[in-house]
C-alpha cells in the first residue's frame, strides 16, 4: 500500500558535534569617559555597482534616546550633520564671522574643521555651474572636504578621488 499523504515515515536525528560556535561579528565598547556603553551589530550587504559595498551596522548606545528600532537604538548610516554637544545650531553659516559659524560632525564621530583661507570670498567656482562653499578638512586618517554644492546638497571629496553627496540634488 502507498503512502498518499504526501509525508514519510522519518525520524530526525540530532545533529552531531564539530560544528564551530562563532558570533556574528558584533563589539560591545565600553566609554570610559562618560560611563556609557555601545554594541554594534554588522548588517552584511550584497555588493552593488562596481563592487561597492556600504558597511552598515545596528548600534546600541545606553546614552541613546528613542529611536526607529527602539530605546537606544538606531542605524549606522553615514552622514553629515551640524554638532550639538554645546547647544542648538545658530545656523549662521553665511556670516563673516568664522566663530559663528556650525561646526560640522562626519558620521557623529570626527569634527570638521573650516579650512577657509579668505574670509572675504566664501565662494569657490568649481564649474559653470557648481560654486563650493566653506571647504573643510577632516581632523585625522587623510584628508577630506566638505563643501556646500547648493543649500541642501553638500558633497565629501577625498584626495584618493572618492566622492559622496549627502543630501537632495
Amino acid at each position: 500500500m502507498s503512502n498518499k499523504s504526501g509525508t514519510s515515515n522519518q525520524i530526525i536525528s540530532l545533529p552531531q558535534g564539530g560544528g564551530a560556535l562563532h558570533g556574528i561579528g558584533e563589539t560591545f565598547s565600553p566609554d570610559l569617559q562618560s560611563g556609557t556603553g555601545n554594541f554594534s551589530v554588522p548588517i552584511a550587504l550584497p555588493p552593488g555597482r562596481n563592487g561597492l559595498q556600504p558597511q552598515l551596522s545596528l548600534v546600541y548606545s545606553t546614552g541613546n534616546g528613542n529611536g526607529p528600532f527602539g530605546l537606544g537604538w538606531g542605524l549606522s548610516i553615514p552622514g553629515v550633520m551640524r554638532k550639538t554637544a554645546k547647544g542648538l545650531p545658530q545656523y549662521r553659516d553665511r556670516s563673516a564671522n568664522p566663530e559663528d559659524w556650525d561646526t560640522f560632525v562626519l558620521s557623529r564621530v570626527e569634527d570638521l574643521v573650516s579650512v577657509e583661507r579668505s574670509q572675504t570670498s566664501p565662494c569657490y567656482r568649481v564649474s559653470e555651474t557648481w560654486k563650493m562653499q566653506r571647504p573643510f578638512q577632516k581632523l585625522s586618517h587623510g584628508v577630506w572636504l566638505l563643501f556646500r554644492v547648493k543649500p541642501n546638497l553638500l558633497s565629501l571629496a577625498s584626495g584618493g578621488f572618492h566622492a559622496i553627496a549627502y543630501g537632495r540634488a
